[in-house]
């Protein structure tokens, strides 16, 4: 379930699991891709997953973070639910 979504941002959150090939309600934030990123990103990826989850798909692609992700899958193998949010940065680095 998303919250504070408005129509475009909807398009736009199902746009970006249907171009990624994730499903961002997987993610139950245990924090475990933060953990591993070497990237010290800020905000974190978990954040950013998270804002999309609440429907802040502006805020999540206006981060700054996303730029700083070096790709390297470290969050992505460290999932326990196979979330990948590398893939989920990319897709927002596209758009």
């Amino acid at each position: 379930m998303f919250l504070n979504l408005s129509p475009h941002g909807q398009a736009a959150i199902r746009a970006l699991e249907s171009y990624t090939g994730q499903t961002l309600t997987e993610c139950y934030q245990c924090g475990k891709c933060t953990a591993g990123c070497p990237a010290e990103m800020d905000p974190p990826p978990s954040v950013i997953i998270r804002r999309l989850q609440l429907g802040l798909f502006n805020e999540a692609l206006q981060a700054d973070s996303i730029w700083s992700c070096m790709s390297c899958m470290t969050c992505s193998e460290r999932c326990p639910k196979n979330v990948s949010p590398a893939a989920i940065i990319e897709g927002l680095k596209h758009l």
